[in-house]
């Protein structure tokens, strides 16, 4: 029988623990930092707890005196740009830059003394120093409440919308979300190049936005498949009465026209009802299979109010289970089929 080894402290065992499974050198390490107790697993916190307490407090106050310093920092340079105390030729040089750039990059918001003093109040106020950040995030503030004048048609939004400029609270809440971060975001000018493409070279020039091309014209196909789906089914149920609508009917109906590459119409259903027969079940509303009604499908209504919920489920729960490539191929066989999606 196994020795069992007694320990003085919980220390003591917890080491034993973890040295099976963490290196000597990070137990003892001689300066942790707040990354190694962030990083540390609940054991070995609780050893540096009790072997290290003070080093781990300390390690854990580094965020805070990081937030501390960084704040001090920026006080301090705020207090260079209110009072101008050790202004010096660079920071000059650096605020006129990040001017120009943001004339640049936010054509929207109109340079005049105007917007620039209130940019300037808005740092102030807020007690930061004019980096790009900064002045970015006051024209953007601002903008959004209307605080400084925009010109809407510097970033292609027609004149007629809004008129020539926008000013005001009141005339900032009539603008659109999509037109508002339009004016308020980093705005590139389209290339000229660009401009002058035919609409085919242009998607031929942006392969990735394929799928974006004809969406709608996918959409309204989908939408006249479904259509002609609902027609074709209410024609067969409309014709054979002794067709009892049931989950394993459907599932027997639909796989035939699956394994004999059938379309969804009626007369397609109509053959796979006369071949599964004896494997269907019978309504019992309607005649015997020895009597079936023959109607003319062409005299029929081609445009039903509605279709089975449950033949959409039962397509849907057939689609589920195939893979994406078994999903491509079949929505190339059975179009027809596939709009009840």
């Amino acid at each position: 029988m196994k020795a069992r080894v007694k320990f003085e402290g919980r220390a003591e065992y917890l080491r034993h623990v973890l040295i099976k499974t963490v290196p000597v050198e990070t137990l003892d390490k001689a300066n942790l930092t707040y990354n190694d107790i962030v990083n540390a697993n609940s054991t070995l916190y609780e050893y540096w707890q009790l072997t290290r307490k003070p080093d781990l407090d300390r390690a854990l106050g580094q965020p805070a005196g990081q937030a501390a310093a960084q704040a001090s920092k920026d006080a301090n340079e705020f207090r260079r740009f209110a009072t101008g105390e050790n202004w010096s030729e660079a920071d000059h040089r650096e605020l006129v830059a990040n001017m120009q750039r943001i004339k640049r990059e936010f054509p929207a918001v109109v340079s005049n003394k105007g917007n620039s003093d209130a940019i300037a109040e808005w740092l102030l106020e807020q007690k930061r120093y004019p980096t790009y950040p900064n002045m970015r995030l006051a024209v953007t503030t601002l903008a959004c409440a209307g605080a400084v004048t925009l010109n809407p048609s510097a970033v292609g939004i027609p004149e007629d919308r809004y008129g020539d400029f926008i000013e005001g609270a009141y005339q900032i809440s009539r603008v659109s979300a999509a037109d508002l971060k339009l004016m308020t975001e980093s705005y590139s000018q389209p290339t000229a190049g660009e401009s002058t493409l035919s609409a085919d070279e242009y998607w031929a020039a942006h392969p990735e936005l394929a799928a974006e091309r004809h969406k709608h014209d996918r959409a309204a196909i989908a939408r006249e498949s479904f259509r002609k789906g609902e027609s074709e089914v209410e024609r067969f149920l409309q014709t054979q009465l002794n067709y009892a609508p049931t989950d394993n009917n459907k599932q027997l109906m639909l796989e035939y026209l699956t394994s004999h590459n059938l379309p969804l119409t009626a007369e397609a259903l109509f053959e796979a009802f006369n071949a599964l027969k004896p494997d269907l079940a019978q309504s019992d509303k309607g005649l015997d299979y020895g009597s079936t009604r023959v109607i003319d499908f062409g005299e029929r209504n081609q445009n039903p109010s509605y279709i089975s919920e449950e033949l959409r489920k039962d397509v849907r729960r057939r689609v589920a289970k195939m893979s994406a490539e078994e999903y491509n191929a079949w929505l190339v066989r059975h179009p027809e089929e596939a709009a009840l999606l």
